[in-house]
């Protein structure tokens, strides 16, 4: 038989991998932006990356709602 704990705790630290991947993704993108600024000038490109970060922002906040469901299910 499956161990409902188990799947439950696999799902858990999948999405907490998830989360910190897209948070090293947005630092690596905010580096990338500060190194463009001091090439091109400052504002010429901040809509580009702005976007970008947004985007994987999204990302991860989906992936935090789906850990908090989870854990809110597992409490249950």
């Amino acid at each position: 038989m499956v161990d409902i704990n188990s799947i439950h705790g696999d799902k858990i630290e999948f999405l907490k991998s998830n989360i910190a991947a897209y948070e090293k993704r947005i630092e690596k993108i905010k580096r990338e932006k500060l190194k463009a600024q001091k090439i091109l000038g400052p504002n010429i490109i901040d809509d580009v990356y702005d976007m970008r970060i947004k985007t994987i922002e999204d990302g991860k906040q989906r992936f935090e709602n789906l850990l908090k469901e989870l854990m809110e299910n597992q409490a249950m």
